[in-house]
């Protein structure tokens, strides 16, 4: 053997007393992974032998797993927290426990002292316990099994609806009994009068539970809507605010809850979306305010000055406001045309971006007159200055192909942030904001011009797998092309991912 080559690591040879405690494992009757069993009365879910979600006598829900097939139930709060729908963590925890607590019965039947097998040993045993005992116990008929018995028999027909208007379908097991120790009787009949409003209500479900204070009043809803109402002024609640909110479905309500943290109410988000004066909100725009995202980047600065320059921050939020009302819109029209929305997150993060730069100057910037063609044009003279007066926001990024031209046709790679960006000038379209894709290296973007006829296009090439085919293809303020330039777009898709494969 050459001496620079690394050595072989020896394989792990099963002991005469581990390779007995798998044999012995194995030979064990195994019940069906998913058994329904009675105990007191109440229902319990076991999976594998060694893990069951079971109901007590007053209906609080408990996970208990078992350390051997011999050993008692014992309470584990910890697992409490997985989300009920999520069936497959649920049946990953079972199979963990059943492998163990079959090899911990095994040794024990053997005779064996577990503190005396090494370490390794166990572990190559479970693997082999998980291996050849539950293989097929992970499969989506099991799963779907497993939830349909939660759903039907353990959780409870009174609990199952409020409680997921309150939580949604991350609804958990310790949501359940909380639900429960606040009082199931009231919050049923609330979530039945208002159950677009539920999700306001899992603070005050939290709250009472863990404090056992008492179980929540039939007018929870009203009672929160007093306080929202006066609230100090910075994250108070107006009637018409609170109006808006009240004709929102239940998972809006829910999105706009957990945007605010703690499961409270994002009051400034609140007011923003009741500020655009639009009823619906597109999904593409509730995703906008995640953590961290542009629309959360906004309302954080407007909260951090809405204390010391109240006007000030009631004026930049119906700027903002305008703002959003023609990104509400521009969503809803591009769905009508059943176009993707995947392009317009970005556009809108560019928008929202450059809105917080020239906000801080003072001053309205979105007018009542104003379009969302001529934010686009706006945004990209912001997103040129800002290259060109800081070099560290220029992105650039390779093409397989050069500039050339071929049969009347001129074609040009646009390489770097400020071609996209001056492209988007020309063209008056919204192509700079592919820079992030083009430099993950997912697009790629041309100009395209017919030398006969001064057609000009924008084409973007999009990668699946080591293939590249023609995307979107656009003329001047996102007209339509000609059939010509169509034709070369899919022959030039072709010539990229000869290049690309060659390079």
């Amino acid at each position: 053997m050459h001496p620079t080559r690394a050595r072989r690591q020896k394989s792990l040879r099963p002991s005469t007393e581990i390779g007995l405690a798998v044999v012995a494992a194995l030979a064990l009757p195994r019940p069906a992974f998913a058994r329904l069993a009675t105990e007191r009365g109440q229902p319990a879910l076991e999976l594998g032998a060694a893990l069951r979600v079971c109901r007590g006598s007053r209906g609080r829900l408990a996970i208990q797993t078992r350390a051997s097939l011999a050993s008692p139930w014992r309470d584990a709060s910890h697992l409490e927290d997985i989300e009920v729908l999520d069936t497959d963590s649920l049946i990953e925890h079972a199979l963990n426990h059943a492998a163990r607590a079959h090899l911990a019965h095994a040794i024990e039947l053997c005779g064996l002292q577990d503190s005396a097998l090494p370490p390794e040993q166990k572990v190559y045993a479970e693997r082999r316990l998980r291996a050849d005992l539950f293989p097929a116990a992970a499969t989506a008929a099991t799963a779907h099994r497993v939830r349909a018995l939660l759903l039907a028999e353990v959780l409870g027909p009174g609990a199952r609806r409020p409680v997921f208007l309150v939580h949604g379908r991350r609804a958990r097991f310790r949501d359940f009994n909380e639900a429960r120790a606040a009082g199931l009787k009231p919050l049923v009949r609330i979530t039945a009068e208002t159950p677009n409003l539920a999700p306001l209500l899992a603070p005050l479900i939290r709250a009472r539970a863990r404090k056992q204070a008492g179980i929540i009043a039939d007018g929870a809803i009203g009672e929160i809507r007093a306080a929202l109402l006066a609230q100090p002024p910075a994250e108070r609640l107006a009637p018409r605010d609170w109006k808006w909110l009240a004709r929102q479905p239940n998972g809006v309500v829910r999105r706009l809850c957990a945007a605010g943290g703690d499961g409270r109410l994002d009051t400034l988000a609140v007011r923003l979306f009741a500020g655009t004066g639009e009823t619906r909100l597109p999904r593409a725009i509730l995703e906008l305010d995640h953590r961290g995202g542009p629309l959360d980047r906004a309302l954080a600065s407007l909260a951090a000055s809405g204390a010391e320059r109240a006007e000030a921050a009631q004026a930049q939020l119906e700027d903002l406001a305008r703002l959003m009302r023609l990104l509400i819109r521009e969503a809803r029209e591009r769905a009508r045309r059943s176009q993707s929305l995947r392009f317009l997150r970005d556009d809108a993060g560019y928008l929202i971006d450059w809105w917080l730069d020239e906000a801080g100057r003072g001053g309205p910037l979105i007018g009542q007159n104003a379009t969302y063609a001529s934010l686009i044009r706006r945004q990209q003279r912001w997103h040129q200055l800002m290259i060109l007066r800081s070099p560290e926001h220029m992105q650039m990024w390779q093409s397989a192909l050069p500039a050339y031209q071929s049969a009347g046709l001129r074609v040009v790679p646009l390489t770097d942030s400020l071609m996209l960006a001056r492209e988007g000038m020309e063209m008056r379209h919204c192509v700079a904001s592919y820079s992030r894709d083009c430099a993950r290296g997912d697009t790629r973007i041309f100009a395209l011009e017919d030398v006969d006829t001064g057609e000009r296009a924008t084409l973007e090439l999009r990668r699946r797998s080591w293939v590249w085919f023609a995307g979107q293809i656009k003329g001047i303020c996102n007209a339509e092309v000609s059939s010509r330039l169509r034709v070369a777009a899919d022959r030039l898709a072709s010539r990229y991912t000869a290049a690309a494969q060659h390079a």
